[in-house]
């Protein structure tokens, strides 16, 4: 018999995974930046969005992750893994995950991080994305090429209607 599970209904969950964010970040409200009018700095107005309604951003105190997560809630990682199999909790997991994704991707777009490397190998190992390598699929084709008689790159071109029957271009 396996232990009593310390959030008991996935709402519980939620609200301490909230809490966990609302804890390591704050609202900013994007503005124009300040200009220095006659003698004095004016400050900037706030970008509206397409509602009218001021832009406002996340902004956190530390970078986000599943660990910290984890350790602020009070659960191990075997514990999380285990609330992901439980209905209603895989959401707010996953939810949890895509911010935390989110932030990172935001972090890979900013000029002045000086660590894209490691962003980079964090969001293939821990989040799934793949850098893509157009080198390794021209090399793909060039091997598929080569392994293909003449005939049968014929008969490839034809059924993709590039060539006509009589070998020339429609």
């Amino acid at each position: 018999m396996g232990r009593w599970i310390k959030y008991r209904t996935a709402q519980d969950f939620e609200a301490a995974v909230e809490s966990y964010f609302r804890g390591i970040s704050y609202k900013r409200e994007i503005r124009y930046p300040d200009v220095w009018v006659n003698g004095a700095w004016v400050k900037g107005e706030p970008i509206l969005g397409l509602d009218g309604e001021p832009l406002i951003v996340d902004e956190y105190v530390y970078p986000p992750s599943m660990c910290d997560l984890e350790n602020y809630l009070c659960i191990s990682r075997e514990t999380m893994s285990n609330y992901r199999d439980r209905a209603g909790y895989a959401d707010v997991i996953e939810a949890a995950e895509r911010r935390i994704k989110a932030y990172k991707l935001r972090l890979l777009d900013d000029p002045a991080n000086k660590n894209s490397r490691g962003l980079i190998f964090d969001l293939e190992n821990n989040h799934g994305m793949r850098e893509r390598r157009e080198d390794t699929v021209r090399q793909t084709t060039a091997d598929i090429s080569d392994a293909l008689t003449p005939e049968q790159k014929l008969d490839a071109l034809r059924k993709l209607e590039l060539i006509r029957e009589d070998g020339d271009p429609p």
